[in-house]
């Protein structure tokens, strides 16, 4: 399966522990995943963080519209192990300053993303302090790396 499209369905915490532990014969070919608004919590960070090294073709991953919040810290060590991540959608995630700082901090880990969505955010100075250096490493790291290839 490349496409996994779950967004607006209520997932319990045993519902995603559930998908979890039958998605791990297909987390190699996963290309889509789609959670958006299906109550995907805290929790469900720590089922992705467990699933995502696996998941070397994932182009787009739509966690928005779900209470993640603090959950970021475990799951953005995982995003880094996806180097074909192309789209990360978190608008209306609840993120914390906590959940930024460790989004922040991995960004630069995350090659091809082109699209990062954090709509409806808030975040302290810090926090936004933080994920302008890594947006500006990733600029910089693209630069870079065009001028090679020519």
């Amino acid at each position: 399966m490349q496409v996994l499209n779950m967004s607006g369905m209520y997932l319990s915490e045993g519902a995603l522990q559930q998908l979890h532990l039958g998605m791990v014969s297909f987390w190699r070919e996963l290309r889509v995943l789609d959670l958006t608004a299906c109550n995907a919590s805290r929790m469900a960070c720590d089922y992705l963080a467990v699933g995502l090294p696996h998941c070397t073709k994932l182009e787009a991953l739509h966690l928005g519209h779900n209470p993640i919040g603090r959950g970021m810290v475990t799951l953005a060590p995982a995003l880094g192990s996806c180097p074909a991540l192309r789209l990360l959608y978190l608008g209306d995630v609840a993120l914390d300053d906590l959940g930024l700082q460790a989004l922040a901090r991995v960004l630069p880990n995350i090659p091809r993303l082109s699209t990062l969505d954090l709509s409806h955010v808030s975040a302290e100075v810090g926090s936004l302090t933080c994920l302008h250096a890594a947006l500006s490493s990733c600029a910089v790291r693209r630069r870079k790396e065009r001028r090679c290839r020519t």
